[in-house]
């Protein structure tokens, strides 16, 4: 039986409390990201000014400029951030800046790399992470906030 099959559930003979329950594992199941580095202790040590890499005298050259974040600002980031077993470029806007810098987590030292757009990389030489915040409190965080990419 795999994952999905297992939070497929019958609302035959449920009681409602249980009905809550079910349906709450079901939407858990469902498709979501990984989850989220929120719970585990995380501190930065350093964050670097922007770094913009697209074409000159484009309109976010000018906006990287002036984007910055505070160490707070990165951990609230990758608090609200979901991980993802790969980049989630279908998911999130790719702009021509990042903020990167380093942090502490899991024991182990991290540089991690902030698109403007909510995609972020942890990586300590041999692993690399994805994240990607889709969440409302991200919105001030970034250049260019996802909307699911939709086309509105």
């Amino acid at each position: 039986m795999n994952d999905m099959t297992s939070c497929r559930l019958s609302c035959a003979g449920f009681t409602i409390p249980a009905l809550i329950v079910a349906i709450s594992m079901t939407a858990a199941c469902a498709g979501v990201p990984a989850g989220s580095p929120g719970d585990r202790a995380l501190r930065v040590t350093d964050v670097a000014p922007a770094e913009y890499h697209g074409a000159a005298g484009h309109p976010l050259e000018g906006a990287c400029r002036i984007w910055r974040l505070s160490p707070s600002q990165v951990q609230a980031f990758f608090r609200l951030a979901d991980t993802y077993e790969d980049t989630p470029y279908q998911r999130f806007y790719q702009v021509g800046c990042s903020i990167s810098g380093h942090l502490r987590a899991e024991g182990r030292d991290w540089r991690f790399a902030i698109n403007g757009g909510g995609l972020a990389t942890w990586q300590d030489g041999s692993t690399t992470r994805h994240f990607g915040c889709s969440a409302t409190e991200c919105e001030t965080l970034l250049l260019l906030p996802t909307d699911g990419m939709a086309p509105e």
